[in-house]
């Protein structure tokens, strides 16, 4: 664990509000050129990575885990604990996804839990565990839709395909549609992606990868009448291609990006 600190030997902005721990209030202070620091007591020390946002997140008896992030929309942070006991001052390594925490615990053994998304569309959520000395990762288990038993496609609408290919109730549907490669190759391609709509007897959520959507672009589909999935890729590796059983007409914006050259 770090244990070397710079102190700051110079006034600060009120924190909003802090922690209460064995070495004293834990508080977030800006300092007169507008960057984010940790008092302890009645002592303000540099952050890791030198933030210019940062905030105080939870509290598990001398662990208190801080959020750190340079600012704008790309990434929201990254995570470290700090060990607040007299003579033991100290912060994990940082770590995450950019994506905000979605669990915060500690298990029973004592270990500190966080998990959040990955970055990837389609890959199970990470943990990462901290154990006062060594940081891991683990996979977390995939969240389920959300939808209720017997909804159609129609529950969908509005919502996101990576949402779809990282949901656990719809792994079976997604692998009978296609193999493992092509699937990393469809996480790959939906980085940007346009929330689910109705079209005919379909429901049709599409992507592409950032700069390359002519070349990496790919729609996924639903049936309306039993949920089958279907999907249209293009991409370098795989070049065009489709999956799964259409059973009937496809919806026109597979067409199209099967038809495009």
């Amino acid at each position: 664990m770090r244990r070397i600190f710079i102190l700051i030997a110079c006034l600060f902005a009120a924190p909003a509000w802090g922690f209460d721990t064995k070495a004293g209030p834990l508080e977030i202070v800006e300092d007169g050129n507008g960057q984010k620091h940790l008092r302890v007591g009645s002592k303000a020390y540099v952050l890791p990575t030198e933030p210019s946002l940062a905030f105080l997140e939870a509290q598990f008896d001398d662990w208190v885990l801080i959020l750190v992030s340079q600012g704008g929309n790309a990434c929201n942070g990254r995570y470290l604990w700090f060990h607040a006991v007299p003579g033991e001052l100290g912060f994990s390594p940082d770590f995450g996804t950019c994506a905000e925490a979605a669990e915060v615990s500690r298990r029973a053994d004592g270990t500190l839990a966080v998990t959040m998304p990955r970055a990837s569309a389609g890959a199970p959520p990470v943990t990462y565990l901290w154990d006062g000395r060594q940081l891991r990762e683990e996979d977390a288990a995939r969240p389920v839709s959300g939808a209720a038993p017997g909804q159609g496609a129609e529950y969908w609408i509005d919502l996101y395909p990576f949402d779809l290919l990282a949901a656990a109730d719809y792994q079976d549907r997604i692998a009978a549609a296609m193999d493992d490669t092509a699937r990393a190759e469809l996480a790959r391609v939906m980085e940007l992606a346009s929330p689910f709509e109705a079209e005919g007897a379909w429901i049709v959520g599409a992507g592409c990868v950032k700069a390359a959507c002519d070349s990496d672009r790919a729609v996924i589909a639903l049936a309306r009448d039993d949920g089958r999935i279907v999907v249209a890729l293009r991409s370098p590796a795989l070049g065009a291609q489709l999956f799964g059983n259409p059973g009937g007409p496809l919806p026109a914006s597979i067409v199209d990006l099967l038809a495009r050259q």
